[in-house]
């Protein structure tokens, strides 16, 4: 599946750079045909090896997305085995996001009140040969132990809001569901066709970003016997956006 995706961004992207060179009015008739025709099939494909890839990294994972009233409204949940602390460390170290979520290129708080932080992000989603920067003030209001509300306060997206929310499995001390509920709309105008797929695809990417680094923080407070994350230091992670 994943040899699929990977020819199918292939091809969409060669295509995309042949449409660009044509004259402007050439273009435009080029690349809405291209639109109709590929790339619904190619984000098919693409969808179907992101859902086998899923299915076999996290049994318990699972992400739905769908358009509403011009936004992208998504419901994101994972099964993880991690004592709190390694979670709630990972949710709130806005500083060092960029360091293991790979769609994330910048982020700094930027001032902080009580249990809000203040948060400046800069990053990318991508699908296909569609890209989109993403640079936003964020504040997330933490309310521990079991919510992460965050909301946009200005930048280029004209929604963002939602919630990090963390159960813990019944009979377990160290297991959790961990969810994301919440709606996001970019700040222009593209079909739901391509909005809903990018948005799923990247908040994907930084929500299995997120569960991996979990798990790693998990691993390290067990070797050193531990029963706090901080202080944990996360691998290097490539530069990309959120």
């Amino acid at each position: 599946m994943r040899q699929i995706a990977s020819s199918s961004k292939h091809i969409a992207c060669r295509a995309a750079r042949v449409v660009g060179l044509l004259h402007p009015q050439i273009s435009f008739l080029a690349r809405s045909f291209f639109a109709r025709s590929f790339l619904p099939l190619a984000l098919a494909a693409l969808l179907l090896a992101l859902h086998a890839g899923a299915a076999r990294a996290y049994e318990a994972f699972s992400i739905e997305a769908a358009s509403k009233n011009g936004a992208v409204e998504l419901h994101v949940q994972a099964r993880i085995s991690a004592r709190h602390a390694a979670i709630w460390s990972t949710l709130t170290d806005y500083d060092r996001l960029p360091q293991f979520v790979p769609c994330i290129r910048s982020s700094r708080v930027l001032e902080r009140r009580g249990n809000i932080a203040v948060v400046e992000q800069k990053g990318r989603a991508e699908v296909l040969f569609f890209s989109y920067a993403v640079e936003v003030t964020v504040e997330s209001l933490e309310g521990p132990p079991d919510t992460l509300g965050v909301r946009v306060l200005k930048g280029n997206l004209k929604q963002l809001e939602g919630a990090y929310r963390l159960s813990r499995v019944e009979g377990s001390d160290n297991e959790y569901l961990l969810s994301w509920s919440g709606v996001i709309e970019p700040d222009f105008s593209v079909p739901a066709f391509i909005t809903v797929p990018l948005m799923r695809a990247s908040f994907r990417e930084q929500f299995l970003a997120m569960v991996a680094e979990i798990e790693r923080r998990e691993l390290a407070m067990q070797g050193t016997g531990t029963q706090s994350a901080a202080g944990s230091k996360a691998p290097g992670g490539t530069a990309g956006g959120s």
